[in-house]
């Protein structure tokens, strides 16, 4: 018969660690009875395990003292304004948001004066929002084979050509040319989406570029500065599509009446407000955000070396 336990009789005392035959025995009992016990068992040995790692006696490894960085609002806001990665995705969020929401305006307005059916105007918008739906599952596996700020180029040259076709390709004030229109708008969508989808990922760089750079990470200034850039561009965007309407001749008391030459400025300045925002969403993404894929490699492994050393 097997003896799970040490012999009272035994000249020399018994313990877990000098018999390995009675640990295993153990084991195997315990697995094969309930499982309370079998918590239970494993609870003991993580318990144990803490009361070792946590002994008076046992020798400790000291710990390095992190030096403490004094908080400096005038200085976050200086490594703000010297962080190219930071400014580079602000100027690019300025150019989507006027893409998005300037051109919004235009395009309204432009439905209204030039094709004469307004209420057409939201339905052909939504056309520039499928592209962000069908890119969301491949832009990051586009992005880990090129690199992030190479697929937000590529998505916003995309982009910007299509919106850029519309000063070339015919449009007749009917439905047939607010179908050409959709058709570009759902072009460009793709561009965008490809961009769009990774914009944040490229936010979250831009913040380690600033602790790789600078040696300090103040991401919740940078992030609140990006936040104000975006929100102003909110704001004043789809005001701005309505100025600039308005110093071309429109008047809103008109409606659909408007003067012949009024209904074709209207067809261009869609167009105008489209390209602009992908040209500086390009600027933005090409030559200010610095941050390509080789740059990324070099900063990630240099960032994660500085880490170790200063845990160790």
């Amino acid at each position: 018969m097997i003896s799970y336990f040490p012999s009272a009789t035994s000249q020399q005392p018994r313990c877990w660690s000098t018999e390995p035959k009675i640990w295993k025995n153990w084991l195997t009992l315990s697995s094969s009875l309930s499982p309370e016990i079998e918590f239970a068992r494993v609870n003991a040995t993580r318990a144990k395990r803490d009361w070792e790692e946590r002994s008076p006696g046992r020798p400790r490894a000291p710990k390095r003292e992190q030096p403490k960085q004094k908080f400096n609002v005038l200085e976050a806001l200086r490594n703000f304004f010297r962080n190219r990665a930071m400014l580079g995705i602000t100027i690019a969020a300025f150019g989507s948001f006027m893409c998005m929401y300037g051109s919004q305006t235009a395009l309204t307005v432009t439905f209204q004066a030039y094709f004469k059916n307004a209420q057409y105007s939201g339905l052909v918008g939504m056309a520039s929002m499928v592209g962000m739906i069908v890119m969301a599952p491949f832009s990051s596996k586009v992005a880990g084979k090129i690199g992030k700020k190479e697929t937000a180029v590529l998505g916003t040259v995309v982009m910007t050509l299509a919106y850029a076709s519309l000063f070339v390709i015919p449009l007749s004030p009917d439905a047939q040319g607010s179908l050409v229109v959709a058709g570009v708008l759902l072009v460009s969508s793709f561009g965008s989406g490809l961009a769009g989808c990774i914009m944040w990922a490229m936010v979250a760089d831009a913040l380690d570029y600033e602790e790789w750079k600078f040696g300090m990470r103040t991401e919740g200034t940078s992030y609140a500065m990006y936040s104000l850039m975006r929100k102003i561009a909110q704001g004043v965007m789809p005001s701005m599509g309505l100025v600039v309407a308005t110093f071309f001749g429109y008047k809103a008391i008109l409606g659909a009446d408007q003067p012949a030459s009024v209904a074709l400025a209207m067809r261009y300045l869609l167009p105008v407000f489209y390209t602009a925002g992908g040209v500086l969403s390009l600027i933005g993404y090409a030559w200010v955000y610095n941050l390509d894929k080789k740059t990324m490699q070099n900063m990630t492994e240099e960032l994660k070396l500085r880490r170790a050393e200063s845990n160790s």
